[in-house]
């Protein structure tokens, strides 16, 4: 009996243990939902909502504005705008990832310098033409 109790335990442990082991890891979106989700409160908080995005985005990607939006719990466009405005006056926020999406291609943002914008992508190595960047080469997938 007790070798059967042993036998049922050990299967008991091994399928959990398997559960965990097959369980996804979490992905980018959701980690950085999960992140943005711990800032609680109103306007002085979609400020730190929309920092938090902005600086989760990798060197050498871009973000539409519209996204960095969804992902800080905005809908309203201009609302972002105003923050992405205080931001870019913050040399440590990677503000230049955030560009203007629109079907297959982010133009330089309406918020800040759009020469200073681009020179800033190149260093990261992001290719700008006539003032747009590839998203289909360069945005984030999140």
């Amino acid at each position: 009996m007790d070798s059967l109790i042993a036998l049922l335990l050990f299967i008991l442990v091994l399928a959990f243990s398997a559960h965990r082991l097959t369980r996804p890891a979490p992905t980018t979106r959701v980690l950085l939902e999960d992140k943005v989700a711990h800032i609680h409160g109103q306007e002085g908080d979609m400020r730190e909502k929309v920092k938090a995005v902005v600086e989760a985005i990798p060197p050498g990607r871009v973000l539409p504005l519209a996204v960095v939006g969804e992902l800080a719990g905005e809908k309203d466009t201009f609302k972002v705008i105003r923050v992405m405005r205080q931001l870019a006056a913050d040399p440590a926020v990677p503000w230049w990832r955030v560009v203007k999406g629109t079907a297959g291609s982010g133009h330089m943002a309406a918020y800040a310098d759009p020469a200073r914008q681009e020179a800033l992508l190149a260093q990261e190595g992001v290719t700008v033409e006539g003032g747009a960047v590839a998203l289909d080469v360069f945005r984030w997938e999140v």
